[in-house]
């Protein structure tokens, strides 16, 4: 079920919290905010670089342009992407603004 996997996303090793970021992106829907709630807490809290990039790709699928949160998120990392000193890397600010762009453009396609 969705709770067992919004479980396993606290999970040590990193790559069950990719697979289960990764099955989240396949099953949920666009606009439940259990689940962007929790990718966007993976993505703001979680250091290892995969991790990161399947949470921007989960956010890609999963957000509506109502999910205040991740759009906050997604902008941030843009926004740091830059920044050498943020643990941010350009790769992850280019992500976000594909998750953006697509995210914006679920609105039209609605």
């Amino acid at each position: 079920t969705i709770e067992q996997l919004l479980l396993l996303l606290g999970h040590e090793e990193v790559s069950v919290r990719l697979q289960t970021l990764e099955t989240l992106a396949q099953v949920g829907r666009r606009g439940q905010e259990n689940l962007t709630g929790a990718v966007t807490a993976i993505l703001l809290t979680d250091w290892s670089a995969a991790v990161r990039g399947q949470a921007i790709t989960a956010l890609q699928s999963l957000a509506s342009p109502h999910d205040q949160e991740a759009i906050c998120a997604l902008g941030g990392i843009l926004d740091k992407g830059s920044d050498l000193n943020s643990g941010y890397r350009s790769e992850d600010a280019k992500q976000a603004a594909q998750a953006l762009v697509s995210i914006c453009r679920s609105v039209v396609d609605s």
